[in-house]
């Protein structure tokens, strides 16, 4: 688990932008993952795997076929799940309300994806790179708050370079 986090989380900070279908899958992928996590202890692995592997494929889907309507599920993703892991990432803990954080930042980041798709795919995918690698580390809070800031600051660098050079 701790692997494929750190993993994931390189691929969003150095391509999220550019690979935009495979940044829509993972983050599928992930929120299986957060769907899946209570019910651990009462599920067998493979179906774990199978959900995780099952949202993965969706968002992939759903990001090459409905390009818009993919880049509002990614913003609506990548937000409500900024919005739960951000904080606990940091140290602090998360209240018993848990989806009602993650639906306020997947509105959030769904209204910030659809007004600033390049530059929304960009911050978007770098926090959530940036996240996924601290979370999956497990830094104590003031480390992680600063390794989370220099990464996403780099990835948001590296694919604004790489915006520009497209252009």
């Amino acid at each position: 688990m701790v692997l494929f986090q750190v993993v994931v989380g390189f691929l969003f900070l150095i391509s999220g932008r550019r690979l935009f279908w495979l940044f829509v899958g993972c983050l599928g992928a992930v929120t299986g993952m957060l769907v899946m996590e209570p019910f651990i202890g009462n599920v067998d692995w493979p179906v774990i795997v199978l959900v995780i592997a099952m949202a993965g494929v969706c968002g992939a889907v759903l990001a090459i076929v409905f390009q818009k309507g993919a880049v509002g599920l990614s913003g609506f993703l990548a937000g409500g799940y900024l919005a739960v892991a951000f904080p606990s990432s940091l140290g602090a803990t998360v209240p018993d309300g848990l989806w009602v954080i993650y639906l306020i930042g997947g509105l959030v980041g769904l209204v910030v994806a659809l007004m600033f798709f390049e530059w929304a795919l960009i911050v978007l995918s770098s926090l959530s790179g940036a996240s996924l690698i601290i979370e999956a580390v497990g830094l104590p809070a003031f480390e992680a708050m600063v390794v989370l800031l220099v990464l996403a600051v780099a990835g948001t660098i590296l694919q604004t370079r790489q915006l520009m050079v497209e252009i």
